[in-house]
């Protein structure tokens, strides 16, 4: 059927007042030199009709005209569309006293001669998708952290996005409404430029084995991706089989206990609330058999010689001093991580009022006279928190409050170097010395063999530091090297990959740094140290 149609022109040319196209009723007027005022919303003789649009876009209802009378937007022959993506209009309507009318010249192939069309501000959602996810290391042992990072794409732009790292390939119970079935998910909501995140999971004994994994994605308005990516497979390795008495994994549970050098062990005290404090020693984490005790402290008590952040508090009782005794003498560190559990109650949760996703390890520094944030893995579904470490202290959960200006100690707007107050120690006060001497620091043949997060303390982070202050002050300006891999050694890993971007983010197509230590990070950090 051939249409004779009165054209509308472009929305600055044509409407006077503004017409506003949303999920639910147009609104507002135009005018035309013809056609006069044009009612998009008209209340009529006690009826109100309207033209809708729905999450397609498409419009239907009536318009009111003064000179065109009744306006269909969606007539049997035809249908008024707009873009989601666009926001440009399409398609005929028509009026009782005008006959059809062109909302765009590419319905008719005339905009070479007369360029035309009526747009709105509207968008639809879209929702996002999946681009690219990833897990750090291929084997785990039970109690270690993984870490995965997923990237994604969103055509709405403003959006903001959560990643969730999922453990069936429908990502059931695990998205904007249930996070039951997931391994992690985002903890912050991510607004564009920002299409990257990470989250971590501490593995556990029933993991044992292979374990699949997706990257889903949802907005704000739980819009998800409805085809969740496949990461792949990580197998997870059990504890050693016990062969002799010597290499049974020693387990105590009264505060107090030994650890074994060729099997590791744990120890846990159970509190008068009833929940649990534990900590659980690798085999090879230390020379000779250790006593390891676990003794349990008054927060009030604590408080008073050990003040406590600005807004932060303890959380019910969950503080205790740890020590580890070989030959009667308190060692200061061990050879490997060891990792530090605290159960709590929902009704500790509430009695803080807090969120439980605030909770934080914090450890003790004797040297600076101050509490320190460790890297904190929080698994909601069992009511546990847990961070590894090098060595024993006072050790105690937190709930972070609003306000929380610090990240670590490290008050960075306030001009404050030193890194958790061990630069002096680590000889940071010294003049800058020659590139090659500090080479020199790290020993011959040492390759980055481990992967490193953020909140590790240890002789690997040293001599990240050493090697990236070596890099240049475009890669890490501070220059510090603590030990401690903390706020400032993080941005400096970011810096370090950003540059070499190629090698080490474009395999797991990522355009931003994570500031984790991974496998592509490691192998040009070695190359690099090779030459």
């Amino acid at each position: 059927m051939v249409k004779n149609f009165i054209t509308i022109l472009t929305i600055s040319a044509f409407f006077i007042f503004p017409v506003l196209a949303s999920a639910g009723n147009c609104t507002g007027y135009a005018w035309g030199e013809n056609t006069g005022w044009i009612n998009f919303n008209p209340t009529y003789g006690g009826i109100t009709n309207t033209n809708t649009n729905d999450s397609d876009g498409n419009l239907s209802g009536y318009a009111w005209g003064e000179n065109t009378g009744w306006i269909n937007f969606n007539p049997s022959d035809s249908q008024v569309i707009i873009d989601g993506l666009t926001g440009n209009f399409s398609g005929y309507a028509w009026g009782e006293n005008t006959g059809w009318i062109n909302f765009n010249c590419s319905n008719n192939d005339t905009c070479s001669s007369s360029d035309h069309k009526v747009d709105t501000s509207w968008m639809s959602n879209r929702t996002p998708a999946a681009v690219s996810v990833s897990s750090t290391t291929d084997l785990t042992d039970v109690g270690r952290i993984r870490t995965f990072t997923g990237n994604w794409s969103d055509l709405n732009s403003g959006d903001t996005i959560k990643m969730y790292a999922c453990k069936d390939a429908d990502c059931t119970n695990c998205n904007s409404t249930s996070q039951t079935n997931c391994w992690c998910y985002s903890t912050d909501w991510n607004t564009e430029p920002d299409t990257t995140d990470t989250c971590t999971y501490a593995v556990q004994e029933e993991d044992i084995g292979a374990n699949n994994y997706w990257l889903g994605v949802c907005d704000q308005d739980s819009a998800c991706d409805s085809t969740p990516l496949s990461g792949g497979t990580f197998l997870v390795t059990s504890p050693p089989a016990a062969t002799n008495p010597a290499t049974i994994f020693p387990v105590s549970s009264i505060g107090q206990g030994n650890i074994s050098p060729s099997a590791g062990g744990e120890v846990g005290k159970t509190l008068k609330s009833g929940e649990s404090i534990k900590v659980t020693f690798p085999k090879e984490s230390v020379v000779g058999t250790v006593v390891t005790i676990i003794e349990p402290k008054k927060g009030a008590e604590i408080i008073k010689t050990n003040p406590l952040p600005k807004n932060t508090q303890i959380v019910g009782d969950l503080i205790a001093d740890f020590k580890a005794l070989s030959g009667g003498i308190e060692l200061k560190s061990f050879d490997k991580e060891v990792l530090i559990t605290f159960n709590y109650t929902d009704e500790q949760i509430k009695k803080a009022r807090i969120d439980e996703k605030a909770l934080k390890i914090y450890q003790w520094n004797e040297k600076t006279n101050k509490w320190e944030r460790l890297e904190t893995i929080i698994d909601t579904n069992l009511n546990r928190v847990t961070a590894y470490t090098p060595h024993f202290t006072l050790f105690a959960v937190f709930a972070e409050e609003e306000g929380v200006a610090e990240e670590e100690g490290v008050a960075e707007e306030e001009g404050v170097a030193e890194e958790e107050g061990v630069a002096e120690e680590e000889g940071v006060a010294e003049e800058i010395r020659p590139l090659e001497r500090k080479i020199l620091d790290i020993p011959a043949g040492y390759r980055f063999n481990n992967n490193l997060i953020y909140g590790q303390i240890n002789n690997d982070v040293k001599y990240l530091q050493t090697f990236l202050k070596f890099l240049g002050i475009d890669i890490y300006p501070k220059g510090i090297i603590s030990g401690w891999f903390g706020p400032l050694t993080k941005k400096a890993v970011i810096r370090f990959q950003e540059k070499y971007a190629q090698d080490v983010l474009a395999p797991w197509k990522l355009t931003r740094g994570t500031g984790l230590v991974g496998r592509t990070t490691r192998e040009k950090l070695n190359e690099l140290l090779s030459k």
